[in-house]
């Protein structure tokens, strides 16, 4: 009996799969990716939109620290891009430390860098991704101590938000994110 077995499983092996067995198997596969690709292509838009939001956030809270760690303070400074139409201009932001420690911004900063400083020379100004803008967004300052305050140094009295945009965002239906600095400190980051 054993040996029928392996004699009938040698001739199977032996045999292969045949063009039908092919092309079916081909058409089962071809429809699986007809249903895959519309779901992959809206992922470029949205992963730069959360990328956006998510450095601004991330260097947002880098500025908070490094006023801390430096003893300094760190401006925020925010030039808003183009929120409709072409969105040429997508805005951008750096990060500028306080060097002489009087609260003012000094005519030479220096940029914080993930921890490092540049002079003014070689500022480092953070652009938006493509597709997306900042849209409202006004300078912060974070106290030696790390608080967010008004240009007076005062603590601030309610938060403060920072919105972004998509440029597909009426073809596609895109979200707004607003980033919300805390009069605490903390950044968070929601759906409009």
């Amino acid at each position: 009996m054993t040996l029928f077995i392996q004699h009938r499983i040698k001739k199977m092996n032996n045999r292969g799969i045949s063009l039908i067995e092919l092309m079916i198997v081909v058409a089962i596969v071809a429809v699986l990716a007809m249903g895959a690709i519309p779901s992959t292509v809206d992922i470029g838009p949205k992963a730069k939109m959360k990328s956006a939001v998510r450095d601004l956030k991330s260097n947002l809270e880098l500025a908070r620290m490094e006023a801390a760690k430096r003893n300094r303070s760190v401006y925020a400074q925010f030039t808003p891009g183009t929120c409709s139409g072409s969105y040429t201009d997508s805005g951008w932001y750096e990060l500028v430390i306080d060097e002489d420690k009087d609260g003012v911004e000094t005519t030479d900063p220096r940029i914080v860098l993930f921890g490092t400083e540049k002079s003014a020379a070689d500022r480092t100004k953070y652009t938006m991704k493509a597709g997306t803008a900042l849209c409202l967004a006004s300078n912060l300052r974070f106290n030696s101590r790390g608080f967010p305050v008004d240009s007076g140094g005062n603590l601030l009295t309610a938060d403060q938000e920072m919105k972004i945009s998509s440029r597909y965002e009426a073809g596609g239906g895109h979200p707004k994110y607003t980033i919300t600095v805390s009069t605490t400190g903390s950044v968070s980051i929601a759906l409009d």
